[in-house]
């Protein structure tokens, strides 16, 4: 990307976050299938104080080629800055971005099947649930794989094949509930 674009989308983002109007966003690619398809539109509400974001909410944030949207599955603080752990339903594990790229958080999914409101109680609690889950799941994995380093030293060996398909199944876990969306 040319540096004046990259200069002009920020300013644009940065007007984005500091209004309360909602946005639109259509979706292309499928790292938060089956609960947001390709072709879905996404209403987004800015957010300004992003140390407020619960786990399990789906956040829209900037990325290296543009906007994404991912659920958040946990934040911690990194050398006195807020990060946070986010996670496509359909990809396999989070990575970190810093609470300073997200503009804000998804609060409707329109699509062919109909609109779904993530503000209702029970999409709150549905999504909460599944961003705890992934938080227990990963800290789980991140604590078996430190027991590994220290009971067999350096770096472990991935897991063997039947551990590994585990692990993908209870990955994929909440995906599977949210085929029936």
């Amino acid at each position: 990307m040319m540096p004046e674009n990259k200069t002009l989308r920020s300013k644009i983002l940065s007007c984005w976050q500091q209004s309360d109007n909602e946005r639109d966003l259509a979706i292309s690619g499928t790292s938060m299938k089956p609960l947001i398809a390709e072709g879905d539109t996404l209403t987004f509400v800015p957010i300004g104080d992003t140390g407020r974001i619960p786990i399990g909410d789906i956040v829209v944030f900037e990325g290296e080629k543009g906007l994404i949207a991912h659920r958040i599955v946990d934040k911690m603080v990194v050398d006195g800055g807020l990060f946070y752990k986010e996670k496509g339903d359909n990809r396999f594990y989070p990575s970190l971005i810093p609470e300073s790229v997200i503009i804000g958080t998804v609060c409707r999914i329109t699509g062919s099947a109909g609109t779904i409101d993530l503000t209702s109680r029970r999409w709150i609690f549905l999504n909460r649930l599944c961003g705890n889950y992934w938080r227990v799941l990963f800290r789980g994995l991140n604590r078996l794989v430190d027991v590994k380093q220290c009971i067999f030293g350096a770096e472990p060996r991935f897991m063997n094949t039947t551990l590994k398909r585990g692990v993908f199944f209870l990955v994929s876990l909440p995906s599977r509930f949210f085929r029936s969306r």
